[in-house]
């Protein structure tokens, strides 16, 4: 049984930038604030650590959880994102990654038949957009089988497992 949120109170804004964050994951503003609440075995231990330490709080907790976990994260797939960009761990550097960065931009700028044009905005403020935009329109070009260049959001044959490159605005 999943009971309902109850009692929780944030402001509009807080509540127009959780829904905006879960829609980009295709969650609810409910579901993302559900997975976020602790197990309550990690609260109980939370607590016991409160009463050695009464200055801990939760916010410090979470803060540094999430922080330690994202940097695992980032840096475990920090070299497939680098490939994206034409880049190898042990050379990249901040300017290799902007030339790269540039390079691309520019490339996909200038390709008249690219049909990303409203995505590149997006791609210029995303290093990680902008690798996965240009990894999938690389292979659209290319004629790689799984991926679809398209000027306009497709009507997709029966066979859904096909990638497609969508274009104002759609989500590759």
């Amino acid at each position: 049984m999943v009971t309902p949120l109850r009692g929780i109170r944030i402001s509009d804004e807080q509540w127009e930038s959780i829904h905006d964050l879960a829609a980009e994951v295709g969650m609810t503003a409910a579901q993302l604030l559900r997975d976020s609440v602790p197990d309550p075995a990690v609260l109980a231990w939370f607590v016991q650590n409160k009463q050695l330490d009464p200055s801990l709080t939760w916010h410090d907790v979470v803060t540094v959880a999430v922080r330690r976990y994202l940097n695992e994260l980032y840096e475990k797939n920090l070299p497939a994102h680098l490939g994206r960009l034409g880049l190898k761990p042990e050379t990249a550097s901040v300017r290799a990654i902007a030339a790269a960065r540039k390079r691309i931009l520019t490339e996909m700028e200038k390709d008249a038949q690219c049909p990303c044009h409203d995505q590149l905005e997006k791609a210029k403020e995303d290093s990680i957009y902008l690798g996965r935009l240009y990894e999938a329109w690389t292979k659209a070009k290319q004629g790689e089988k799984d991926y679809l260049l398209v000027n306009s959001t497709p009507t997709l044959p029966a066979d859904k497992s096909r990638r497609v490159v969508y274009v104002n605005g759609q989500k590759l």
